[in-house]
């Protein structure tokens, strides 16, 4: 409203958003949109373990189909590829595959928070990944908690300042973003994309049933959060998608 002031949180998106309308069009728009879906989803199907590629492909189109009920122009498209680039990242830390990619998530972070205002995953994110650590007694802690204090450090980096810390927390406690913007609403549990959430919720449980292993703490702590987070809001659906695939 007028007077009032204004959080220049994608202003980056902005740009990048204009330049792709400029070029193509709404086409162009169309196909960035599918260009981001597409490498947000192989980015993680590349990470699951090898051996498996048709469970893999598999995991990946049920993923898109339950992602589809939020997927659609705007910045957010940025919050869901670095959400798949920081879980992957996270999960070759702690399976073993490599202890250095770690050292990209501030850079990342640095960007992320220019984008879109949903860049507090990405610390989010680690915090779980500490916490889980944490309870396993996982060695070699110290570089990952150094990775998450710069990831929040980073974020100051934009026109906002470190006011920008506080904007996450603003807009999911708006109570206006969730009576007037759909997204922000729970899910229709009459409707097909609902029950497809749903689906995937299921058989995330099933699969953990048949496969009578218990969950890591940071698994269990991953899908616990995204899930109860996919049930409070359709725009967290996605990063359910994402985090659980």
């Amino acid at each position: 409203a007028y007077g009032r002031p204004w959080t220049a949180h994608e202003w980056l998106s902005e740009v990048i958003i204009w330049l792709v309308y400029s070029l193509g069009g709404l086409s162009g728009i169309i196909l960035w949109v599918a260009a981001m879906g597409f490498l947000t989803f192989f980015i993680l199907y590349k990470n699951c373990p090898t051996g498996k590629p048709y469970a893999a492909g598999l995991s990946a189109l049920f993923a898109m189909v339950t992602a589809s009920i939020g997927w659609s122009a705007g910045p957010k498209l940025f919050t869901y590829l670095f959400a798949a680039i920081f879980v992957c990242v996270l999960e070759n830390w702690r399976l073993g595959r490599s202890k250095h990619q770690i050292f990209i998530l501030p850079f990342i972070s640095l960007f992320w928070v220019n984008l879109h205002g949903g860049y507090i995953l990405g610390p989010a994110l680690i915090f779980i990944y500490i916490a889980g650590g944490f309870i396993e007694k996982r060695k070699g802690l110290v570089p990952l908690c150094a990775m998450g204090a710069a990831s929040f450090l980073a974020a100051a980096v934009n026109p906002q300042g470190v006011s920008i810390w506080l904007y996450p927390f603003l807009q999911l406690t708006s109570p206006a973003q969730r009576l007037y913007i759909t997204e922000w609403q729970s899910p229709d549990f009459h409707s097909l994309p609902a029950w497809v959430f749903m689906a995937m919720l299921g058989t995330c449980l099933f699969l953990v049933i048949k496969d009578k292993k218990p969950l890591k703490p940071t698994q269990t702590l991953l899908f616990l959060g995204s899930g109860v987070m996919g049930f409070l809001s359709i725009r967290q659906i996605v990063v359910f998608a994402i985090l659980n695939m």
